[in-house]
């Protein structure tokens, strides 16, 4: 019908049908041929498309001519390689592809909720801290309530990129140390994200955490050192005839003289043992850290049997403290999460 058609007018205005060739020789064309071997039966038939040789392609654009190998044998995906470089020549095409694609990309996406959900899942699998949890639930339903209340709303994961991540976190509130910990534990949730496959990078890393601000860290004063002592004698009141004389009460009170004398953790004290005191009265105490393949010196500590503060006036004797530790500290060895509790009830 086509041919026909132009046929017709051709017969009736000659110079349009070389209006018409002119159009055809200016739009784009991309052909398949076969470039046959020399053994080759077919050899004189270019469009011959059942044999084995290497197919190639014609292509033209713009008053010049190419040709290149498809790179394949096949016919068929010889002629779906010259579809594609057509359809790369056709900015309507090139559109009408970027917008199926996107398409098709969303479909296949992961809502953000969805992934806050089986993230909290992941968590309780775990057995992570009741404490932990509920941080990171607190953390993330913050996230999905901003990313709802926004005028565009962010539903899916590859919405949330660098700056509008960034954005939510300018709206953070609270401590430096309150934002810090927060902003790690979204960098946790996106390298989850990122081990199940749907995202390919972490948006939270690649912005600056706030330093966390740490107070200093105090040492009691004098008086608060004496009422702790003080303390111990109203530690244990399961026997008030003893007045603070019992097992515990006096435990209590080696406890803290060992972590006042000798600079201990509270962990080390709680589970020091007694073979760590030598014959003159010291403290010695070696400790062993895992780095690589072998042994790690973590502290040599070794303290002599009187101490002094810095006015220069004498302290409780390191002997006295060893007696009391030698008389009242070693029996079956306190584990740290007791000491810890005997402290904060003194």
């Amino acid at each position: 019908m086509f041919a026909a058609e132009i046929s017709t007018e051709q017969n009736h205005n000659p110079s349009g049908g070389a209006q018409v060739r002119e159009a055809e020789l200016a739009l784009p064309t991309v052909k398949v041929y076969t470039r046959h071997k020399r053994n080759c039966p077919k050899r004189d038939r270019s469009d011959w498309a059942r044999c084995n040789c290497v197919k190639w392609l014609y292509i033209y654009r713009d008053g010049k001519c190419k040709l290149a190998s498809a790179k394949t044998r096949s016919w068929e995906k010889a002629e779906r390689k010259a579809r594609e470089i057509l359809d790369a020549f056709d900015p309507i095409r090139q559109l009408q592809l970027q917008l199926e694609n996107k398409s098709n990309g969303r479909k296949s996406e992961v809502e953000i909720r969805a992934a806050v959900d089986q993230f909290l899942q992941e968590t309780t699998r775990l057995n992570r801290a009741e404490a932990t949890r509920a941080k990171y639930s607190l953390t993330l339903s913050r996230l999905s309530e901003w990313c709802a209340a926004q005028d565009m709303p962010v539903t899916f994961l590859s919405q949330l990129d660098v700056a509008t991540l960034r954005q939510w976190i300018h709206s953070w509130e609270g401590a430096p140390t309150t934002r810090h910990n927060q902003h790690q534990r979204i960098i946790t949730f996106f390298f989850f994200c990122m081990e199940q496959g749907w995202t390919t990078e972490n948006p939270a890393r690649k912005i600056k955490k706030v330093s966390p601000e740490q107070d200093e860290t105090l040492p009691f004063t004098r008086e608060q050192f004496d009422a702790l002592i003080e303390a111990t004698h109203f530690y244990d009141s399961r026997d008030p005839r003893l007045a603070g004389d019992t097992v515990n009460s006096r435990r209590a009170r080696a406890y803290l003289k060992l972590l006042r004398w000798s600079g201990l953790r509270a962990g080390d004290a709680a589970c020091l043992s007694k073979d760590k005191l030598r014959s003159d009265g010291s403290l010695f105490l070696f400790q062993k850290k895992v780095k690589g393949n072998g042994p790690v010196l973590a502290r040599n500590c070794c303290y002599t049997s009187r101490q002094s503060d810095a006015s220069g006036d004498a302290l409780i004797g390191r002997k006295a403290c060893v007696v009391c530790l030698r008389n009242h500290a070693f029996g079956p060895k306190l584990s740290k999460p007791a000491a810890q509790v005997k402290v904060r009830r003194l």
